[in-house]
């Protein structure tokens, strides 16, 4: 019985672990003007430098343009954000299109999943920004 018991409370502790992206309190904070219409929303999934530096190269192009753009980073996409890149400036390319207006958001949950809050730069949101970027969005790529 003991034995049962113990199996069940330690099954119970571990099973919550896997929950635990549900408990950090980002599923609920928002970032996104909700009363925007983006021309452009770039959705990044990937912690390619290459292709993130590309992402930034459309998205600076477009805002010349006289385009609206924001992006979002999700999992692995955030990690660009968290690392200098020796061969691809993401960097610079990041400072020019924040400072012509765009907005860049993280993904709070997968941030707090790689045990940081301190992603360069970037605004701490939530699932439902994206929701509302994808939804709102003229267009949306994904890179």
């Amino acid at each position: 019985m003991k034995r049962g018991s113990l199996l069940v409370i330690l099954f119970l502790l571990f099973a919550g672990k896997g929950f635990s992206q549900l408990n950090f309190g980002c599923e609920t904070t928002t970032a996104f003007p909700k009363n925007t219409t983006p021309d452009l929303g770039i959705v990044i999934y990937t912690d390619d430098d290459e292709t993130v530096w590309n992402a930034f190269r459309l998205a600076t192009y477009s805002q010349s343009k006289g385009d609206t753009v924001v992006m979002f980073a999700i999992g692995k996409g955030i990690d660009p954000f968290m690392r200098d890149s020796s061969k691809f400036d993401i960097r610079s390319l990041h400072i020019k299109f924040l400072a012509a207006g765009g907005q860049i958001i993280v993904c709070g949950t997968c941030a707090q999943q790689r045990h940081t809050d301190n992603v360069n730069m970037c605004t701490i949101a939530s699932i439902a920004d994206l929701y509302e970027i994808v939804k709102r969005s003229k267009k949306v790529l994904t890179f």
